[in-house]
């Protein structure tokens, strides 16, 4: 039956080829010019018609074809003398129908194809105008995100930056995030938009596209680095209001906001790497490839002066730092902006320490230098203190938020333990490593085991010996109720951080320890928790 379907539109087409023949034919007794009119135009189509039949043969990604394209390809696929050309540049026979060849030409991964699926998603993005159309394209984004295809990521990460805003998924998704909070929606339709919108930004801001580093290229301009966010700090402002209108999607708004967070520390800790980098490059240019000459030694008395620049990023500095230090809440716009005029006041130092050339003032180049460490290790310590309020959220909370285990990982991802973190947060630290720990009345802790073993690796940032001893006897309580490997690990490298000034921990006889486990598990306070009472 499909056979006899395909076949009907070749002979409707074959039936109009031979009346316009017969029509030919007819005229040419009655009027040779009006014959030779309709000859002229018979050829044309006749042609037209050949050349629409073979396209599709000579170039699979063509999209107009006749009912003789099928047949002249089952023709050459018999005689095999049908190739084409695979990734890798050979000529590869080709042994499939026709629509399965074009198939598998479409979807192979080559530049033209990036080029065409980007301008047909920019057409449909523009075409979905309404907020009920637009919803269900941001409703499969994080399964994009999750999958294999490397090249849907990257037209996701092209359509977050594109410069027409009603394409800017940076823009519509939080507008349609923002429609939630009118009050006009039904609150099960408010309730499941917002959860689109939400899985989607912190799938997209999870989303990691290898960005240019050179040094010699446009990254040299700090601004570029917040050309690359995909969402700034105003997305704190939008879900706050999120928060009140629909306060049912708090698990989802913790996990979206945290990631939201990260990747602001992110940019500020690269964008200060960078600084160091071309800071270091200047230096070992000036004193191997420069010789000063007097005219270098001149001074532009419209530029500010050293000390005011260094004044005011102490002061900047200084503002970041209480803020810091205090270990408050990441998740709302002021601390980025302190962090954002912070890192303005180093950058301009930076083009003022590398600045056509003056004479290089090795005093000045070592505050800048010092400058930018303190922001590090300020930037470091915020990441830190992001990571341990979202376990605390954690802890408090009946479920776990969305993508708990993969939010927690993204927190501390770039953190270095090398650089010096405050007792404040060591102390934190360890609090919660003991709650996250704790069993329960179901013998369960309180955090999943993927979640503690996070927890268990930020160990790596405890310095203080009484909080390393207190942290060592945690973890050897839980290794005596688990065969995690991982709590093992992390004992035995908590055990080498130990002192020897004698603050070692006492080894307990099994009879102690079951003794004490007994009456610690009667004395605990009650406290709700999932449900039960602990």
């Amino acid at each position: 039956m499909a056979t006899i379907v395909e076949t009907i539109p070749m002979l409707l087409h074959l039936s109009l080829f031979l009346f316009f023949g017969g029509l030919v034919a007819f005229l040419v007794p009655i009027n040779i010019s009006l014959a030779y009119i309709i000859s002229a135009i018979l050829f044309f189509c006749c042609g037209f018609y050949f050349l629409v039949t073979i396209l599709p043969i000579l170039d699979l990604s063509c999209p107009y074809w006749t009912p003789l394209s099928s047949v002249l390809w089952s023709i050459l696929l018999e005689l095999k003398v049908l190739y084409q050309r695979d990734a890798d540049g050979n000529r590869v026979l080709i042994l499939s129908h026709m629509s399965k060849a074009r198939e598998a030409d479409a979807i192979v991964i080559t530049p033209e194809r990036d080029h065409r699926d980007m301008k047909a998603m920019c057409w449909t993005i523009s075409a979905l105008r309404e907020d009920n159309e637009f919803e269900p394209f941001v409703e499969v984004i994080p399964n994009v995100v999750s999958g294999i295809d490397y090249s849907a990521k990257w037209l996701l990460d092209a359509l977050m930056m594109h410069e027409d805003i009603n394409v800017r998924l940076g823009h519509r998704i939080p507008r349609l995030l923002a429609s939630c909070t009118s009050g006009l929606l039904d609150p099960s339709i408010a309730h499941k938009r917002a959860i689109t919108c939400l899985k989607s930004i912190w799938s997209l801001t999870m989303l990691s596209i290898p960005q240019s580093r050179n040094l010699n290229n446009n990254n040299r301009q700090f601004g570029v680095f917040r050309d690359n966010l995909r969402f700034k700090e105003d997305t704190f402002d939008l879900f706050y209001n999120v928060q009140r209108a629909v306060p049912s999607v708090e698990t989802y708004l913790l996990s979206a906001s945290v990631v939201v967070a990260r990747s602001l520390l992110d940019m500020q800790v690269e964008r200060a790497n960078i600084m160091e980098e071309k800071l270091a490059e200047f230096e070992h240019t000036y004193q191997h490839d420069f010789t000063p000459t007097v005219q270098d030694f001149h001074y532009d008395a419209s530029k500010p002066s050293k000390e005011a620049l260094i004044a005011a990023s102490k002061q900047r500095m200084e503002s970041l730092s209480k803020y810091v230090y205090q270990a408050k809440h990441l998740r709302t716009p002021l601390p980025h902006v302190l962090t954002e005029a912070a890192a303005i006041q180093l950058s301009r130092l930076v083009s003022f320490a590398t600045a056509t050339p003056d004479v290089l003032d090795d005093q000045f180049n070592k505050q800048v230098v010092e400058l930018i460490k303190t922001f590090q290790v300020m930037l470091n310590q915020a990441g830190l203190n992001l990571a341990l309020l979202y376990v605390a959220e954690m802890l408090k909370s009946d479920s776990l938020p969305h993508e708990a285990f993969n939010t927690i990982r993204r927190t501390f991802f770039r953190m270095r333990f090398d650089l010096p973190l405050s007792v404040k947060s060591q102390e934190m630290l360890v609090h919660y490593l003991g709650e996250a720990t704790e069993q329960t009345a179901s013998w369960s802790t309180r955090l999943p085991q993927s979640i503690i073993d996070i927890v268990l690796g930020l160990t790596r940032a405890l310095t203080e010996p009484n909080l390393i001893v207190k942290a060592t006897k945690i973890v050897e309580e839980y290794t005596k109720t688990t065969s995690n490997d991982a709590a093992r690990s992390t004992l035995q490298k908590l055990q080498k951080m130990l002192p020897l000034s004698g603050l070692l921990v006492p080894q307990s006889t099994p009879v102690l320890d079951l003794f004490s486990s007994h009456v610690y598990a009667d004395a605990k306070p009650l406290r709700k928790q999932a449900g039960v009472l602990l």
